[in-house]
């Protein structure tokens, strides 16, 4: 688990400063302000949890196997794509009901972070 999650981490970091860069350059002048907004929070969010995958994998050999750890990886990667991704969605498409599909993944994020707490505190890692 540790190796898929951070290379996972990786591969989502990477794409985090793609769509960074892109946003930065190509978009600038296509997105209005709260175009702008929505974008660049989907950016930060995204880049973030990638680091948060990172992190799990890093704390798994610590920790043990644990389906809570695993299931923190899932909500981690399920909330980018729930979150991020529907912002992102919002900010280049008229998918104006994209918004309500929001909330759900920064819900799965909250749940990510829950799920690797308890899994550090269940392990007696020290």
């Amino acid at each position: 688990m540790a190796r898929n999650c951070i290379a996972a981490g990786a591969l989502l970091a990477m794409l985090a400063v793609i769509a960074g860069a892109l946003g930065a350059h190509a978009l600038e002048p296509l997105l209005d302000e709260q175009r702008r907004t929505w974008y660049d929070k989907a950016v930060f969010y995204h880049f973030i949890h990638s680091i948060g995958l990172i992190a799990i994998g890093c704390a798994s050999p610590a920790i043990g196997p644990s389906r809570a750890l695993l299931a923190s990886a899932i909500a981690m990667a399920l909330g980018i794509l729930g979150f991020s991704g529907t912002l992102y969605l919002l900010a280049l498409t008229p998918l104006r009901w994209m918004v309500s599909v929001t909330p759900i993944g920064g819900g799965a994020y909250i749940l990510a972070w829950l799920l690797f707490a308890a899994a550090a505190l269940r392990s007696g890692a020290s």
